[in-house]
């Protein structure tokens, strides 16, 4: 793994610490992950996780498959 790759990893687990414990908004988690572009962020995240930070965050509310 190279220096890169190991960054966005660590980059991206940062972001999974922020999504599932906190009710920042996504575009605050990319600045806090060192994302300038919470777009670029988003596909990052997609990517990587295999699901959008908003999927990836309902997955620890139980609303992601809630159908009330």
């Amino acid at each position: 793994m190279g220096i890169h790759d190991q960054i966005t990893a660590d980059r991206m687990s940062h972001a999974c610490d922020l999504l599932g414990s906190t009710a920042l908004p996504v575009t605050q988690v990319a600045a806090e992950c060192g994302y300038a572009d919470p777009r670029y962020f988003m596909r990052v995240f997609k990517r990587r996780m295999g699901v959008t930070p908003t999927r990836y965050r309902d997955s620890f509310s139980g609303t992601l498959f809630n159908t009330v």
